[in-house]
């Protein structure tokens, strides 16, 4: 057996992995030192911004965006009932001068993006780059995630980037949405924080290291801890997020 035929099975069954956890815990994660990024461009989008919670349990969430320069208004809503959680963005397009209905969602390795509105469906294939991690059964994870207190092993590293396209640069609600569907967690204070970020940088795209955790060295207890960055390099550190499935 070749060893590119290995990888490829190796990377197939990370991104299965991935797309079947459930999530239960979702949250910011803890801030890496020396990876804080600071820019004025940021602090003005954040103070443009008004970011309201109006419902949120465990299998849904709903979040209104107000543009405290232009009063307008734009929701996005986290339907996490099912094996994939769904996201929709509903915002004004000022192009086509219509309210617009955005579903976003994590279909295998791509992100799906089906407008509800016009109809048009993109479909955007998530470049990844898998990062294999040496075991070593006295090493656990450095990472106190959320039900395990340090007993998660981690199995893998997934390193990838998602690109914003122009149709999505328009709507606040839409990349959170986008951001979201990389690891399918909950919305409050980790999508809206990356994607007002985004705006304010006008980041044509972001980067995103997935680490894959097996609770115990049980894979039937799987984790993934996502850090998002503005650098292909892993610097300018914008926010983390965590699920487990136990």
């Amino acid at each position: 057996m070749s060893k590119k035929f290995i990888i490829s099975i190796c990377t197939v069954l990370l991104f299965s992995m991935l797309t079947s956890f459930s999530t239960v815990f979702a949250q910011d994660g803890p801030t890496p030192k020396n990876e804080v990024f600071s820019n004025d461009a940021v602090a003005e989008a954040a103070e443009d911004y008004t970011v309201e919670t109006l419902v949120e349990n465990e299998e849904y969430q709903k979040i209104k965006f107000t543009n405290n320069l232009t009063g307008e208004v734009e929701y996005l809503e986290a339907d996490l009932s099912g094996e994939e959680a769904v996201y929709t963005a509903t915002y004004f397009d000022e192009e086509t001068q219509k309210e617009h209905e955005v579903q976003t969602y994590k279909e295998e390795n791509e992100i799906v993006i089906q407008n509800l509105t016009t109809g048009e469906v993109e479909r955007d294939e998530l470049e990844t780059d898998v990062e294999n991690v040496v075991k070593d059964e006295n090493a656990f994870s450095v990472m106190n995630l959320p039900g395990g207190n340090g007993e998660y092993v981690k199995q893998a590293t997934i390193n990838g980037k998602k690109t914003i396209t122009d149709a999505m640069s328009g709507s606040v609600a839409l990349i959170a949405g986008v951001v979201a569907s990389v690891y399918g967690g909950i919305i409050a204070g980790i999508a809206t924080t990356i994607a007002v970020h985004l705006m304010g940088l006008g980041a044509p795209v972001f980067y995103y290291k997935h680490e894959i955790y097996w609770w115990r060295d049980l894979p039937t207890w799987p984790a993934t801890y996502v850090r998002y960055y503005e650098k292909s390099n892993h610097t300018g550190y914008i926010n983390a997020a965590w699920k487990t499935s136990r």
